[in-house]
């Protein structure tokens, strides 16, 4: 994991920056790349890229603490702008792929699925936030279609959209499983 400086230091804010840009740019790399399915048409990296990233850069909490209470622990400003940062670099792909409709849901979306993965480096079992995540972004885009083309293209889009969420949080878990192996190695 990615340990920032003091949080009211420019040093902070200069490096909190610099990641939003690095987060927005590899999840927009990320959404190019595309894997052919033939069921159900292609998947992309962006949202593995999204879980990683938010993961990764989150700040470590105090895990040795037994009597801490996990749920107070707060967001920090700077992973709620990692978190943003990916939708941002996925309505970026949007836009630039032709996409510009959809560009404003996926800002929404994509950035809900950051929010939503946020503490997962606070829990042994990441999965389900993960999950979560990608359950949000399977959610989003069913609304997101309906308002955009119809119910019936909304239904028509569900399976894929369940197979980009599933390819997501198997590449995420593997990756920070590893991140985290290497990390406690360095320690």
């Amino acid at each position: 994991m990615y340990n920032l400086p003091m949080e009211n230091s420019n040093r902070y804010k200069i490096r909190v920056i610099a990641c939003c840009a690095i987060v927005a740019a590899l999840v927009c790399a990320g959404t190019f790349i595309r894997i052919h399915l033939p069921p159900v048409g292609h998947v992309n990296f962006g949202d593995a890229f999204i879980l990683i990233c938010v993961y990764c850069l989150q700040k470590p909490q105090i895990s040795h603490i037994k009597h801490l209470n996990k749920s107070r622990l707060r967001v920090t400003d700077a992973e709620v702008l990692f978190a943003l940062s990916g939708g941002l670099g996925s309505a970026l792909c949007d836009l630039l792929t032709g996409y510009a409709h959809f560009a404003l849901a996926t800002l929404i979306i994509k950035s809900l699925v950051g929010l939503a993965a946020i503490k997962s480096v606070n829990v042994k079992l990441k999965v389900p936030l993960f999950t979560l995540a990608e359950i949000i972004m399977v959610a989003g885009y069913f609304i997101a279609e309906i308002f955009l083309y119809d119910f019936a293209y909304s239904v028509t889009a569900f399976l894929p959209n369940c197979a980009q969420g599933l390819v997501a949080v198997i590449i995420a878990t593997v990756v920070t499983e590893a991140v985290k192996r290497i990390s406690d190695r360095l320690e």
